[in-house]
C-alpha cells in the first residue's frame, strides 16, 4: 500500500474582477491589466516551456528545424525590400512620364521589375520550403511526443491510472501532443519573423513622421490584451470540461462497442445513455458558445482601432502627396509600410499570445512527465526460475 497523494486542483474557471489572469493584475472591460509579479512568473514559465519544446524539436529533427529557422529569417526582410523596390519603380515611371520617356528610364524600369520578380519568386520558394519542413517536422514530432508519453505512462503505478485527475492530464496531453509542441515552435519562429519585419517597416515609417509610426504600430495592443485574457479563459474552460468530455467518451463507447452494447440492449438502457450524453454535451456546448461569443465580440470592438489607425495614416499620406510634400512612390511606400508594419506588430502580439496559450497546454504535459512512480523496483530483485517449476508464491504479512 502507498500513501494517498495530494491531488492538485485545476485552475479556477471564472475571471471575477481582481482575478489573476494571463498577464496577472485586474480585469477591465475584457482587457487584462498587467501585474508585475504575476507577469514575471508567467514569462519565466513560458520561457521554460519554450526551452523544453525546442529541445524536443531539436531532438526530433535538426535538419527541419534549421530549414524553418533560416527561411524565417530571410522571409522577414523580403516585405520591406519589395515595398522599397515598388516605390522606386513608381517614382521612376512618374519621372519618365514627366520627362517624356527615354532609354535610360526604360532600362531602370526593367531592372527594377526584374528585381521585384526575383523577390517574389524567392519568397514563394522559401515559403514552400518552410511549409514542407513544418509539415514533416510536425509529423515526426507528433510521433516522438506520443512515444515519450507512452514510455512515461508505462513507468507509472497502476494507482495513477485510477486517479481521475491524472487520467484527465494523460488524455489532455495525448490530445494536444499532435499540435501544441509544433505550434509553440512555429509561434516562436513567427514571432522572430514579425519582430524583424516590424523593425524594417518602422524604419520606413520614421522617414515620414515619428508619431505616425507610434500610432499605427501600437494600435493593436488593446486587441491583444483582450485576446490574451480570453485565451486564458479558453484554457481554463478546456481543463474544467475534461471530466465531462471523459464521461461523453465513456457513454459513446458504451453504445458503439459490441461487448457493452449487448448488455445495454438486454436491459434497455440505450435511450437513457443517449439522453445522458445529450445533457452533458448540451451543457458543454452552452459554455463553449458563451465564451466564443464574448471573445469574438471583444475582438470585433477592439479590432476596429487598428483599422481606424491605418485608414487615418492613408488619408494623411495621400494629403501630403496632393500638397507635393511626398512623391507617388513615397505614397506607395508609406501606405504599404503602415499596413505591413501594423500587421507585423499584430503578428508579434498574436505570437506572444499563441506562445503563452501553447505553454498553458504544454504545462499539462510537463506536469505529467514530472510525475514519478511511488513504487520503486528493488535494486537487487529476486531472480525468477526459468522455466517455472512450482509457480509463483507470495510470502510475508
Amino acid at each position: 500500500m502507498t500513501e494517498p497523494r495530494e491531488r492538485p486542483q485545476p485552475p479556477n474557471a471564472e475571471f471575477p474582477d481582481g482575478a489573476v489572469g494571463i498577464l496577472g493584475g485586474r480585469q477591465l472591460g475584457g482587457l487584462k491589466l498587467p501585474d508585475a509579479d504575476s507577469f514575471e512568473r508567467n514569462v519565466l514559465g513560458t520561457v521554460r516551456s519554450i526551452r523544453r519544446v525546442f529541445a524536443l524539436v531539436w531532438e526530433t529533427s535538426k535538419l527541419f528545424t534549421l530549414v524553418v529557422f533560416f527561411t524565417t529569417l530571410i522571409l522577414a526582410v523580403i516585405p520591406a525590400a519589395q515595398i522599397w523596390v515598388a516605390g522606386e519603380l513608381i517614382d521612376t515611371v512618374a519621372d519618365a512620364i514627366a520627362a517624356g520617356g527615354g532609354d535610360s528610364f526604360e532600362r531602370d524600369v526593367i531592372i527594377l521589375a526584374i528585381v521585384q520578380l526575383v523577390l517574389f519568386l524567392l519568397g514563394n520558394v522559401l515559403r514552400s520550403a518552410s511549409s514542407l519542413s513544418q509539415v514533416l517536422l510536425g509529423e515526426r514530432l507528433r510521433y516522438h511526443v506520443q512515444q515519450v508519453i507512452m514510455r512515461h505512462a508505462n513507468s507509472l503505478d497502476l494507482a495513477d491510472f485510477e486517479d481521475s485527475f491524472y487520467y484527465d492530464q494523460l488524455q489532455q496531453a495525448q490530445r494536444e501532443a499532435g499540435n501544441r509542441p509544433l505550434g509553440m515552435v512555429t509561434s516562436v519562429f513567427g514571432l522572430v519573423q514579425s519582430v524583424i519585419t516590424f523593425i524594417t517597416m518602422a524604419g520606413l515609417l520614421l522617414q515620414l513622421e515619428w508619431w505616425i509610426a507610434v500610432v499605427v504600430l501600437l494600435s493593436p495592443i488593446p486587441a491583444f490584451l483582450s485576446g490574451a485574457n480570453y485565451s486564458m479563459r479558453g484554457f481554463r474552460q478546456a481543463m474544467r470540461q475534461s471530466p465531462a468530455r471523459r464521461l461523453m467518451d465513456y457513454l459513446r463507447s458504451l453504445l458503439t462497442t459490441d461487448s457493452y452494447n449487448k448488455e445495454i440492449k438486454v436491459f434497455g438502457l440505450g435511450d437513457y445513455f443517449v439522453q445522458r450524453y445529450a445533457a452533458v454535451a448540451d451543457e458543454a456546448y452552452q459554455e463553449t458558445r458563451d465564451l466564443a461569443v464574448k471573445r469574438q465580440l471583444a475582438a470585433t470592438i477592439w479590432g476596429a482601432i487598428p483599422v481606424i489607425a491605418t485608414s487615418g495614416t492613408f488619408l494623411y499620406v495621400a494629403l501630403q502627396a496632393v500638397r507635393g510634400f511626398v512623391s507617388l512612390g513615397a505614397l506607395s511606400v508609406y501606405t504599404q509600410a503602415a499596413q505591413q508594419g501594423q500587421g507585423a506588430f499584430q503578428g508579434i502580439l498574436n505570437g506572444v499570445q499563441s506562445i503563452y496559450e501553447n505553454s498553458l497546454y504544454l504545462s499539462t504535459l510537463e506536469d505529467l512527465l514530472e510525475r514519478a512512480p511511488a513504487i520503486a523496483a528493488p535494486a537487487d530483485p529476486v531472480p525468477v526460475n526459468r522455466p517455472f517449476t512450482t509457480g509463483v508464491e507470495f510470502q510475508g504479512t
